[in-house]
């Protein structure tokens, strides 16, 4: 019981420093934002949009839904919440919202096995209150979505099971449709593959994820090629 509230308490006061002002505009300068939701937001998720709309987030008229080619997976989880909430100002931000409970709530989880629930919650919870931090994670955020995804695939890693290797490259690899920087971030989820055992030989392990973390990328860059496969075929 004692594990569960501190663990309730915290997703409590997360979620009441956001879901309460979710539909507020994301665009102010004096909580120190800089065109965020003109470029988050916009250039990032206009594409759902227009999939939403039209049936094509490429065509040969309209050509590319802004960067669709340099950050396809935003824009598919704003496509995502319009087919689930319908077109509105708010449904975009879902999503993204979701993804960043679930890494907090893993994260928590994280630090209580090492520290204990009462340390686990006092330091998720002061991190998770910095002003900057509460606005950018209300929205949909390129970068706060990339930090989210490489704490849930770190906490994946972390532990012992084979599967855990498999399972946090597949999360990793996904940051290579939101931005490039996917690369940088694999000696970081190494730690964590290296922090538990999954077999007899750690090099074994590292040299697994390594390359399962490559081929995840060229994977999910694959399958966001594929969205666009008829209009290329069209295109000549």
């Amino acid at each position: 019981m004692k594990r569960w509230f501190w663990f309730a308490a915290f997703a409590v006061a997360w979620l009441a420093l956001r879901v309460f002002w979710i539909d507020c505009d994301s665009g102010i300068p004096s909580m120190w934002e800089y065109g965020f939701h003109v470029t988050d937001e916009g250039y990032y998720l206009g594409g759902g949009k227009e999939m939403y709309l039209w049936g094509a987030f490429v065509d040969l008229v309209r050509q590319e839904s802004l960067n669709y080619g340099y950050s396809a997976g935003t824009h598919w989880f704003g496509y995502l919440a319009y087919c689930l909430f319908g077109l509105s100002t708010w449904a975009w931000r879902i999503p993204f919202v979701a993804v960043y409970f679930i890494a907090w709530l893993m994260t928590f989880r994280l630090v209580a096995r090492k520290s204990g629930e009462w340390f686990a919650f006092a330091v998720c919870l002061a991190v998770s209150s910095i002003p900057l931090v509460v606005v950018y994670e209300r929205g949909g955020s390129n970068d706060m979505l990339i930090g989210a995804l490489l704490m849930i695939s770190y906490a994946l890693a972390v532990g012992k099971g084979r599967w855990r290797i498999l399972a946090s490259a597949v999360v990793m690899g996904y940051i290579i449709t939101i931005k490039p920087s996917v690369w940088a971030f694999i000696p970081i989820v190494l730690a964590g593959v290296l922090d538990g055992r999954k077999t007899r030989i750690w090099w074994k392990d590292a040299a697994t994820f390594v390359v399962l973390a490559v081929a995840s990328v060229y994977a999910w860059q694959g399958v966001m090629a594929l969205t666009v496969l008829d209009v290329a075929k069209a295109a000549g």
